[in-house]
């Protein structure tokens, strides 16, 4: 299997580019659905290099719907 374009649910609050790969795992660990963000500028610029942050357990960085408390980690509003 490889990245398919995100299963986004009616109430999904995810914005730009979002995908992930289903059951990713092996005899030591369960499988989970890993996902990559892409920045606006990704496919069109495709020489540049992008920084990358990595998030164990980060179900509540792309989406509210998926989260356990229903609320992303957006940007902090002042």
């Amino acid at each position: 299997m490889s990245w398919q374009p995100y299963a986004a649910r009616p109430d999904s609050t995810v914005t730009g580019t979002l995908l992930q790969w289903e059951n990713v795992g092996d005899a030591n660990h369960a499988a989970r659905t890993v996902l990559a963000w892409l920045p606006p500028s990704y496919g069109s610029q495709p020489e540049k290099r992008y920084p990358v942050v990595y998030f164990h357990d980060g179900q509540n960085v792309f989406d509210a719907a998926t989260s356990y408390n229903l609320s992303e980690w957006g940007p902090t509003r002042r």
